[in-house]
């Protein structure tokens, strides 16, 4: 469940959290998703690069390298933060 608003959030059901202070606990969890997220998309990276593709590569290898790698970075170096809003 989303702490703020009672919808659901991977990170609250998965790392557990009991309500108490939230900065807390996104500070408790914050190395532990940065390795699952970049671990998540080395594996990406990895599987991707065996499927030997040629048609739209160049559209595929944007949005891998420069989308969600990119988009991952921001996350983790702003903690969530979009719209000067904090999410978890």
């Amino acid at each position: 469940m989303d702490v703020k608003y009672g919808s659901y959030n991977p990170l609250v059901s998965q790392y557990d959290f009991k309500g108490d202070d939230i900065n807390a606990f996104k500070e408790s969890i914050q190395e532990k998703v940065n390795f699952s997220l970049t671990y998540s998309l080395s594996e990406v990276e990895k599987a991707y690069s065996l499927l030997g593709i040629e048609k739209n590569k160049g559209i595929l290898d944007n949005i891998l390298y420069s989308g969600l790698i990119v988009k991952t970075d921001k996350v983790l170096q702003e903690r969530g933060i979009k719209n000067g809003k904090e999410s978890l």
